[in-house]
């Protein structure tokens, strides 16, 4: 197991995972942006539909019930004690607030981790032994997730009768071009600018292997764009593009590699000192082409 640490720009969350499709035991803190590299079947996807499955669960908790977070049964007692006519009170335990989290975290956690068949679509026997393990750091504890709106140009959407139609506006092109013109590879990057710079952004975004279908350098000029939206939502990628870690060269610790040495998953996120020489010639992505990080594409 490999513990990870993104220094300052690190979570207050820490995952475990055990047994778990190919990653048997691995622990992952996520930064603002956090982009796993590897090859096939390493464990990559496994990863990113557990962290969004769980935090998914968590959200809908906290929206539907945010005051049991801290409260444990006083909700329930209060019910009671006003059903019966008596005057009811809800203590609200601030001093501990930090382990309340905590303990419910580990909660649904394990709930989390019993419905894991069903987030992949999979046999029960499948994923017997498999569990998410999630805690709260205690220097952490009490600090709220934050997030920015930014608006996002260049594109428009005209109503009608049958419908929304979308259209691209490129500079210096007179006539908008609707989706029926452009390439696959196209659409799913204004799929993913549109979900990056949303006006109502999610906490956590997932994106599986954000590349496809781009031109190398284009995939390059996305890590710019993945490295200004993690400043107003947190961000976990997926990636096999030597081209995308080249636009990470001055970020290396946002990026963690993901390996697969005999029957388990490594994780292990870049160490900017370790890599300083190397990158005083290199980009990190030919860093990676030359086998230097592991997790080789």
């Amino acid at each position: 197991m490999t513990e990870q640490s993104a220094g300052d720009r690190g979570s207050p969350v820490t995952f475990r995972f055990s047994n778990i499709g190919p990653v048997k035991d691995a622990s992952l803190q996520l930064g603002r942006l956090t982009v796993i590299a590897g090859r096939n079947n390493t464990g990559k996807t496994y990863i990113a539909y557990s962290l969004y499955g769980f935090l998914k669960t968590w959200r809908r908790v906290v929206a539907t019930h945010p005051l049991r977070l801290f409260l444990n049964g006083s909700i329930r007692d209060a019910a009671d004690m006003f059903r019966r006519g008596e005057r009811a009170t809800i203590p609200l335990p601030l001093n501990s607030i930090g382990d309340q989290r905590n303990a419910l975290l580990k909660e649904l956690a394990a709930e989390f981790s019993r419905g894991l068949p069903g987030v992949f679509s999979s046999r029960r026997e499948s994923f017997r032994g498999s569990n998410l393990d999630v805690s709260l750091n205690a220097s952490a504890a009490g600090q709220p997730p934050s997030s920015m709106e930014a608006p996002i140009g260049g594109t428009g959407i005209a109503m009608g009768h049958d419908g929304a139609q979308f259209w691209l506006h490129e500079t210096d092109f007179a006539t908008p071009v609707p989706p029926t013109r452009l390439s696959d590879g196209m659409l799913r990057l204004i799929s993913v600018l549109a979900a990056l710079f949303s006006p109502s952004p999610p906490a956590l975004l997932c994106i599986e292997e954000p590349e496809l279908g781009l031109h190398p350098d284009t995939a390059a000029s996305l890590a710019d764009v993945l490295m200004e939206a993690s400043g107003r939502i947190q961000l976990v990628v997926t990636t096999h593009s030597a081209s995308l870690l080249s636009g990470l060269s001055t970020e290396p610790d946002t990026v963690v590699t993901c390996e697969r040495p005999g029957d388990r998953t490594v994780l292990e996120r870049l160490d900017p000192e370790k890599l300083a020489l190397w990158l005083d010639d290199y980009t990190l992505g030919d860093v990676w082409r030359m086998g230097a990080l592991g997790a080789n594409p």
